[in-house]
Protein backbone atom coordinates (compact mmCIF):
# COMPACT_ATOMS: atom_id res chain seq x y z
CA UNK A 1 0.00 0.00 0.00
CA UNK A 2 1.02 3.71 -1.15
CA UNK A 3 2.24 4.88 2.26
CA UNK A 4 0.43 7.77 3.69
CA UNK A 5 1.89 11.06 4.39
CA UNK A 6 2.56 13.33 7.59
CA UNK A 7 -0.78 15.08 8.06
CA UNK A 8 -0.78 18.59 7.08
CA UNK A 9 -3.20 21.52 7.18
CA UNK A 10 -3.67 22.76 3.88
CA UNK A 11 -2.90 26.64 3.41
CA UNK A 12 -6.50 26.29 1.92
CA UNK A 13 -8.13 25.68 5.41
CA UNK A 14 -9.58 28.11 7.51
CA UNK A 15 -8.93 28.48 11.24
CA UNK A 16 -11.41 25.68 12.44
CA UNK A 17 -8.79 22.88 9.93
CA UNK A 18 -10.02 19.55 11.83
CA UNK A 19 -14.05 20.49 11.24
CA UNK A 20 -13.45 22.04 7.56
CA UNK A 21 -10.64 19.14 6.82
CA UNK A 22 -14.44 17.28 6.86
CA UNK A 23 -16.48 19.25 4.87
CA UNK A 24 -18.73 17.52 1.95
CA UNK A 25 -19.46 19.19 -0.66
CA UNK A 26 -23.19 19.04 -1.76
CA UNK A 27 -23.87 19.81 -5.14
CA UNK A 28 -27.32 20.93 -6.93
CA UNK A 29 -27.55 19.95 -10.42
CA UNK A 30 -29.80 20.21 -13.57
CA UNK A 31 -31.95 16.75 -14.26
CA UNK A 32 -33.88 16.47 -17.00
CA UNK A 33 -35.06 20.47 -16.12
CA UNK A 34 -35.72 19.93 -12.52
CA UNK A 35 -32.93 20.50 -9.96
CA UNK A 36 -31.72 17.46 -7.90
CA UNK A 37 -29.33 17.42 -4.89
CA UNK A 38 -26.70 15.17 -5.37
CA UNK A 39 -24.27 13.71 -2.54
CA UNK A 40 -20.58 13.50 -3.35
CA UNK A 41 -18.56 11.31 -2.27
CA UNK A 42 -16.94 11.71 1.27
CA UNK A 43 -13.67 11.70 1.21
CA UNK A 44 -10.73 12.27 4.03
CA UNK A 45 -9.20 15.08 3.57
CA UNK A 46 -11.74 16.26 0.94
CA UNK A 47 -10.63 16.72 -2.64
CA UNK A 48 -8.45 19.21 -3.81
CA UNK A 49 -5.79 17.56 -1.53
CA UNK A 50 -5.31 14.01 -2.00
CA UNK A 51 -7.86 11.78 -0.66
CA UNK A 52 -6.76 9.10 2.14
CA UNK A 53 -9.92 7.20 3.08
CA UNK A 54 -13.43 7.04 2.12
CA UNK A 55 -16.75 6.92 4.44
CA UNK A 56 -18.82 4.04 2.69
CA UNK A 57 -21.58 3.48 4.92
CA UNK A 58 -23.20 3.50 8.05
CA UNK A 59 -26.13 0.97 9.52
CA UNK A 60 -27.75 0.50 12.90
CA UNK A 61 -30.06 -2.45 12.52
CA UNK A 62 -31.19 -5.70 10.60
CA UNK A 63 -32.24 -3.64 7.67
CA UNK A 64 -28.82 -4.08 6.74
CA UNK A 65 -29.75 -7.49 5.07
CA UNK A 66 -33.15 -6.18 3.48
CA UNK A 67 -30.69 -6.29 0.30
CA UNK A 68 -29.23 -9.07 -0.02
CA UNK A 69 -30.38 -12.16 -2.09
CA UNK A 70 -30.35 -14.40 0.91
CA UNK A 71 -32.77 -12.06 2.50
CA UNK A 72 -34.99 -11.85 -0.74
CA UNK A 73 -35.47 -15.40 -1.42
CA UNK A 74 -36.52 -15.92 2.44
CA UNK A 75 -39.24 -13.76 2.15
CA UNK A 76 -40.58 -13.97 -1.57
CA UNK A 77 -43.89 -14.87 -1.45
CA UNK A 78 -44.62 -13.67 2.31
CA UNK A 79 -45.37 -10.62 4.49
CA UNK A 80 -42.35 -8.82 5.33
CA UNK A 81 -41.41 -9.76 8.84
CA UNK A 82 -40.67 -7.84 11.70
CA UNK A 83 -36.52 -7.92 10.73
CA UNK A 84 -36.00 -4.76 12.96
CA UNK A 85 -33.28 -6.17 15.28
CA UNK A 86 -31.80 -2.51 16.78
CA UNK A 87 -28.63 -1.87 17.92
CA UNK A 88 -28.90 0.33 20.86
CA UNK A 89 -25.46 0.76 22.43
CA UNK A 90 -22.70 -0.86 20.95
CA UNK A 91 -19.23 -0.56 22.31
CA UNK A 92 -16.22 -3.52 20.86
CA UNK A 93 -16.22 -5.05 17.44
CA UNK A 94 -14.90 -7.73 15.38
CA UNK A 95 -14.73 -9.42 12.07
CA UNK A 96 -13.87 -13.06 10.90
CA UNK A 97 -14.62 -14.45 7.80
CA UNK A 98 -16.70 -11.98 6.85
CA UNK A 99 -19.19 -12.00 9.95
CA UNK A 100 -19.47 -9.26 12.19
CA UNK A 101 -19.42 -9.42 15.96
CA UNK A 102 -21.21 -6.68 18.09
CA UNK A 103 -21.16 -6.21 21.51
CA UNK A 104 -24.05 -4.43 22.65
CA UNK A 105 -24.42 -3.21 26.70
CA UNK A 106 -28.16 -2.18 26.83
CA UNK A 107 -29.66 -5.96 25.59
CA UNK A 108 -26.46 -7.09 27.01
CA UNK A 109 -25.61 -9.82 24.34
CA UNK A 110 -22.99 -10.00 21.61
CA UNK A 111 -24.83 -9.73 18.06
CA UNK A 112 -23.83 -12.13 15.29
CA UNK A 113 -24.11 -10.34 11.71
CA UNK A 114 -24.05 -12.34 8.68
CA UNK A 115 -24.65 -10.36 5.60
CA UNK A 116 -23.99 -13.00 3.26
CA UNK A 117 -26.42 -15.53 4.87
CA UNK A 118 -29.13 -12.84 5.50
CA UNK A 119 -28.98 -13.21 9.63
CA UNK A 120 -28.79 -10.56 12.18
CA UNK A 121 -29.22 -11.97 16.11
CA UNK A 122 -28.04 -12.47 19.19
CA UNK A 123 -25.30 -15.16 19.84
CA UNK A 124 -27.22 -18.50 21.20
CA UNK A 125 -24.68 -18.88 24.06
CA UNK A 126 -25.61 -15.80 25.93
CA UNK A 127 -27.92 -18.12 28.54
CA UNK A 128 -27.24 -20.09 31.41
CA UNK A 129 -23.61 -20.41 32.28
CA UNK A 130 -22.66 -18.60 29.35
CA UNK A 131 -25.04 -15.39 30.41
CA UNK A 132 -24.07 -11.96 29.54
CA UNK A 133 -24.34 -9.13 31.79
CA UNK A 134 -22.11 -6.04 30.15
CA UNK A 135 -20.51 -7.24 27.60
CA UNK A 136 -17.87 -4.17 26.57
CA UNK A 137 -15.14 -5.81 23.95
CA UNK A 138 -14.29 -8.66 22.07
CA UNK A 139 -11.45 -10.51 19.95
CA UNK A 140 -11.74 -13.54 17.47
CA UNK A 141 -8.84 -15.88 17.20
CA UNK A 142 -7.12 -17.47 14.55
CA UNK A 143 -9.56 -20.19 14.84
CA UNK A 144 -13.09 -17.86 14.99
CA UNK A 145 -13.63 -18.34 18.81
CA UNK A 146 -15.20 -15.13 20.49
CA UNK A 147 -13.25 -13.55 23.70
CA UNK A 148 -15.91 -11.31 25.71
CA UNK A 149 -15.16 -9.37 28.36
CA UNK A 150 -17.89 -8.44 30.69
CA UNK A 151 -17.62 -6.34 33.33
CA UNK A 152 -20.18 -7.24 35.78
CA UNK A 153 -19.84 -10.99 35.41
CA UNK A 154 -15.91 -10.29 35.94
CA UNK A 155 -14.95 -12.68 33.73
CA UNK A 156 -13.95 -13.41 29.64
CA UNK A 157 -16.11 -15.68 28.15
CA UNK A 158 -15.41 -18.31 25.34
CA UNK A 159 -17.46 -18.56 22.48
CA UNK A 160 -17.11 -20.65 19.20
CA UNK A 161 -17.77 -18.64 16.43
CA UNK A 162 -21.11 -19.75 15.48
CA UNK A 163 -21.66 -18.28 19.29
CA UNK A 164 -22.12 -21.51 21.35
CA UNK A 165 -20.72 -20.77 25.07
CA UNK A 166 -17.34 -22.74 26.04
CA UNK A 167 -16.08 -21.70 29.32
CA UNK A 168 -15.44 -18.25 31.15
CA UNK A 169 -11.85 -17.32 32.55
CA UNK A 170 -10.93 -14.77 35.14
CA UNK A 171 -13.09 -15.28 37.94
CA UNK A 172 -11.33 -13.99 41.44
CA UNK A 173 -8.46 -12.00 38.99
CA UNK A 174 -10.55 -9.76 37.04
CA UNK A 175 -12.34 -6.65 38.71
CA UNK A 176 -13.59 -4.21 35.71
CA UNK A 177 -12.46 -6.26 32.79
CA UNK A 178 -12.23 -3.46 29.96
CA UNK A 179 -10.71 -5.01 26.67
CA UNK A 180 -9.25 -8.01 25.46
CA UNK A 181 -6.71 -9.31 22.97
CA UNK A 182 -5.23 -12.86 22.31
CA UNK A 183 -2.36 -14.19 20.84
CA UNK A 184 -1.36 -17.82 20.27
CA UNK A 185 -0.66 -18.53 23.72
CA UNK A 186 -2.09 -15.62 26.32
CA UNK A 187 -5.41 -13.99 26.75
CA UNK A 188 -4.11 -10.37 27.65
CA UNK A 189 -6.98 -8.18 29.79
CA UNK A 190 -7.22 -4.76 30.86
CA UNK A 191 -8.55 -4.00 34.39
CA UNK A 192 -9.96 -0.67 34.45
CA UNK A 193 -10.44 -0.34 38.12
CA UNK A 194 -6.78 -1.76 38.85
CA UNK A 195 -5.50 0.30 36.17
CA UNK A 196 -3.31 -3.42 35.01
CA UNK A 197 -2.86 -5.30 32.11
CA UNK A 198 -3.20 -9.35 33.26
CA UNK A 199 -1.86 -11.92 31.25
CA UNK A 200 -3.93 -15.77 31.74
CA UNK A 201 -3.59 -18.69 29.87
CA UNK A 202 -5.38 -18.84 26.91
CA UNK A 203 -6.13 -22.68 27.40
CA UNK A 204 -7.21 -22.74 30.85
CA UNK A 205 -7.46 -19.15 32.21
CA UNK A 206 -4.76 -19.53 34.90
CA UNK A 207 -2.94 -16.15 35.89
CA UNK A 208 0.67 -16.02 34.59
CA UNK A 209 1.19 -12.34 35.14
CA UNK A 210 0.46 -8.53 35.16
CA UNK A 211 1.76 -4.98 34.53
CA UNK A 212 1.19 -1.47 34.20
CA UNK A 213 2.20 -0.08 37.54
CA UNK A 214 5.86 -0.54 37.80
CA UNK A 215 6.35 2.53 34.52
CA UNK A 216 7.09 5.72 35.07
CA UNK A 217 4.19 8.16 36.74
CA UNK A 218 2.64 9.34 33.31
CA UNK A 219 3.11 6.14 31.83
CA UNK A 220 1.44 4.21 34.27
CA UNK A 221 -1.88 2.50 33.20
CA UNK A 222 -4.65 4.58 34.85
CA UNK A 223 -8.46 4.25 33.94
CA UNK A 224 -7.12 2.03 30.59
CA UNK A 225 -10.17 1.02 28.14
CA UNK A 226 -9.06 -0.03 24.89
CA UNK A 227 -6.70 -2.82 23.78
CA UNK A 228 -4.65 -3.97 20.59
CA UNK A 229 -1.74 -6.18 20.08
CA UNK A 230 0.06 -5.53 16.70
CA UNK A 231 1.56 -8.58 14.46
CA UNK A 232 4.16 -8.55 16.49
CA UNK A 233 3.07 -9.11 19.57
CA UNK A 234 3.16 -5.31 21.19
CA UNK A 235 0.25 -4.65 22.80
CA UNK A 236 -1.55 -0.96 22.78
CA UNK A 237 -3.16 0.70 25.56
CA UNK A 238 -5.64 4.10 25.70
CA UNK A 239 -5.34 5.61 28.90
CA UNK A 240 -8.46 7.43 29.80
CA UNK A 241 -7.27 9.28 32.48
CA UNK A 242 -4.02 11.20 31.23
CA UNK A 243 -5.11 10.46 27.34
CA UNK A 244 -1.96 9.01 26.63
CA UNK A 245 -1.79 6.04 24.28
CA UNK A 246 1.29 3.62 25.72
CA UNK A 247 3.17 0.53 23.81
CA UNK A 248 4.31 -2.09 25.87
CA UNK A 249 6.07 -5.57 25.42
CA UNK A 250 4.89 -8.66 26.20
CA UNK A 251 7.28 -8.22 29.68
CA UNK A 252 5.39 -4.60 30.61
CA UNK A 253 7.97 -2.96 29.37
CA UNK A 254 6.90 0.98 28.22
CA UNK A 255 8.70 1.64 24.48
CA UNK A 256 6.75 4.41 23.73
CA UNK A 257 3.91 6.57 24.65
CA UNK A 258 1.93 9.48 23.02
CA UNK A 259 -0.32 12.11 23.49
CA UNK A 260 -2.02 14.32 26.34
CA UNK A 261 -5.13 15.30 27.57
CA UNK A 262 -7.02 18.08 25.22
CA UNK A 263 -9.03 18.50 21.76
CA UNK A 264 -6.32 19.76 18.85
CA UNK A 265 -5.16 17.08 16.57
CA UNK A 266 -2.82 14.71 18.56
CA UNK A 267 -4.37 14.93 21.78
CA UNK A 268 -7.34 12.32 23.50
CA UNK A 269 -10.37 13.89 25.33
CA UNK A 270 -11.56 10.27 25.74
CA UNK A 271 -9.54 7.64 23.74
CA UNK A 272 -11.08 4.48 23.90
CA UNK A 273 -11.06 1.31 21.19
CA UNK A 274 -7.61 1.09 19.23
CA UNK A 275 -6.63 -0.91 16.62
CA UNK A 276 -2.79 -1.59 14.85
CA UNK A 277 -2.81 -2.55 11.15
CA UNK A 278 0.12 -4.89 9.32
CA UNK A 279 1.97 -1.28 8.50
CA UNK A 280 1.89 -0.38 12.05
CA UNK A 281 -0.43 2.22 11.74
CA UNK A 282 -1.95 2.99 15.27
CA UNK A 283 -6.16 3.92 15.33
CA UNK A 284 -6.90 5.95 17.95
CA UNK A 285 -10.89 6.33 18.44
CA UNK A 286 -11.84 8.92 20.96
CA UNK A 287 -15.33 8.86 22.13
CA UNK A 288 -14.94 12.75 23.77
CA UNK A 289 -13.75 14.64 20.45
CA UNK A 290 -15.54 12.11 18.72
CA UNK A 291 -13.28 10.91 15.86
CA UNK A 292 -10.70 8.62 14.76
CA UNK A 293 -6.77 9.65 14.34
CA UNK A 294 -4.77 7.21 12.28
CA UNK A 295 -0.60 7.69 13.68
CA UNK A 296 2.14 5.93 12.03
CA UNK A 297 4.53 3.85 13.85
CA UNK A 298 6.41 7.17 15.05
CA UNK A 299 3.40 8.56 16.32
CA UNK A 300 3.23 11.05 13.60
CA UNK A 301 -0.19 12.23 12.88
CA UNK A 302 -1.33 10.72 9.36
CA UNK A 303 -4.96 11.92 9.43
CA UNK A 304 -7.81 12.46 11.49
CA UNK A 305 -11.81 11.50 10.64
CA UNK A 306 -15.54 11.16 11.49
CA UNK A 307 -15.35 14.15 13.54
CA UNK A 308 -19.18 16.11 13.84
CA UNK A 309 -20.88 18.12 11.42
CA UNK A 310 -21.27 16.14 8.41
CA UNK A 311 -24.03 15.33 6.80
CA UNK A 312 -22.38 11.45 6.15
CA UNK A 313 -19.34 9.95 7.50
CA UNK A 314 -19.60 11.80 10.94
CA UNK A 315 -19.12 9.22 14.58
CA UNK A 316 -21.54 9.86 17.37
CA UNK A 317 -20.02 9.25 20.75
CA UNK A 318 -17.40 6.45 18.76
CA UNK A 319 -16.47 3.70 21.02
CA UNK A 320 -14.88 0.31 19.94
CA UNK A 321 -13.09 -0.24 15.94
CA UNK A 322 -11.70 -2.71 13.99
CA UNK A 323 -9.78 -3.27 10.75
CA UNK A 324 -10.07 -6.23 7.98
CA UNK A 325 -9.68 -6.65 4.35
CA UNK A 326 -12.02 -9.35 4.73
CA UNK A 327 -15.45 -7.93 4.33
CA UNK A 328 -18.93 -8.69 2.27
CA UNK A 329 -19.38 -8.08 -0.82
CA UNK A 330 -22.25 -5.54 0.49
CA UNK A 331 -19.85 -3.00 1.59
CA UNK A 332 -17.84 -2.87 -1.82
CA UNK A 333 -20.80 -1.28 -3.50
CA UNK A 334 -20.26 1.75 -1.75
CA UNK A 335 -16.66 2.67 -3.20
CA UNK A 336 -16.30 5.08 -5.14
CA UNK A 337 -14.97 4.25 -9.22
CA UNK A 338 -12.05 6.77 -8.04
CA UNK A 339 -11.15 5.01 -5.25
CA UNK A 340 -9.11 1.70 -4.60
CA UNK A 341 -9.77 0.25 -0.74
CA UNK A 342 -6.86 -1.39 0.35
CA UNK A 343 -8.23 -1.48 4.42
CA UNK A 344 -11.72 -1.50 5.77
CA UNK A 345 -12.44 0.37 9.34
CA UNK A 346 -15.54 -0.77 11.07
CA UNK A 347 -16.23 1.82 13.82
CA UNK A 348 -19.24 1.73 16.74
CA UNK A 349 -21.38 4.45 17.93
CA UNK A 350 -22.95 4.84 20.98
CA UNK A 351 -25.66 7.08 19.96
CA UNK A 352 -27.46 7.97 16.63
CA UNK A 353 -29.61 6.19 14.03
CA UNK A 354 -26.20 4.14 12.57
CA UNK A 355 -24.43 2.52 15.26
CA UNK A 356 -21.98 1.18 12.99
CA UNK A 357 -19.84 3.48 10.06
CA UNK A 358 -17.87 1.99 7.62
CA UNK A 359 -14.54 3.48 6.13
CA UNK A 360 -11.86 2.40 3.63
CA UNK A 361 -8.05 3.44 3.31
CA UNK A 362 -6.69 3.58 0.72
CA UNK A 363 -5.68 5.30 -2.39
CA UNK A 364 -7.06 8.07 -4.93
CA UNK A 365 -6.47 6.71 -8.45
CA UNK A 366 -8.48 9.98 -9.92
CA UNK A 367 -6.68 13.43 -11.44
CA UNK A 368 -6.98 16.14 -8.45
CA UNK A 369 -8.65 18.89 -9.07
CA UNK A 370 -6.61 22.35 -9.29
CA UNK A 371 -6.25 23.66 -5.79
CA UNK A 372 -7.79 27.05 -5.43
CA UNK A 373 -5.72 29.88 -6.54
CA UNK A 374 -5.31 32.72 -3.74
CA UNK A 375 -6.07 36.34 -5.96
CA UNK A 376 -3.51 38.77 -6.06
CA UNK A 377 -4.12 42.09 -4.32
CA UNK A 378 -4.46 45.78 -6.25
CA UNK A 379 -1.34 47.58 -5.34
CA UNK A 380 -2.13 50.93 -3.82
CA UNK A 381 -0.69 53.89 -5.80
CA UNK A 382 2.89 54.36 -4.64
CA UNK A 383 2.64 51.11 -2.58
CA UNK A 384 3.21 47.55 -2.70
CA UNK A 385 0.66 44.60 -3.18
CA UNK A 386 -0.10 44.51 0.17
CA UNK A 387 -0.64 48.26 0.93
CA UNK A 388 2.63 49.12 2.82
CA UNK A 389 4.80 51.58 1.84
CA UNK A 390 7.69 50.99 -1.59
CA UNK A 391 10.35 50.61 -0.63
CA UNK A 392 12.24 53.65 -1.67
Amino acid sequence: MTGLKPYRLSKYRLIRPLILLLMVLIFVTACSGSKQEVMKTVFFPPLPDEPRLQFLTAFGDSSILEDTSMFKSLVSGMDRPDIQTRLLKPYGIALYNGVIYVCDTVPNTVYRIDIKAGKFESIRGNAGSGGLKKPVSLTVDEGGRLYVADTIRKEVLLYTADGDFIQAFGRGILKKPSSVAVDKENLYVLDYDDGLLKVLDRKTGAFIREFGKDAEPGNRLVMPAGLAIDSQGFLYVTNVANGKVIKLDRDGNVLLSFGKLGDFLGEFTRPKGIAVDKEGRIYVVDGGNQNVQIFNAERVLLIPFGSPGLPRGSLNLPAGITLTTDVPDYFRQFIDPSFEVELFIFVTNQSGANKITVYGLGRYKGTLPAAPVKPAATPDKGGSADGAAAPR
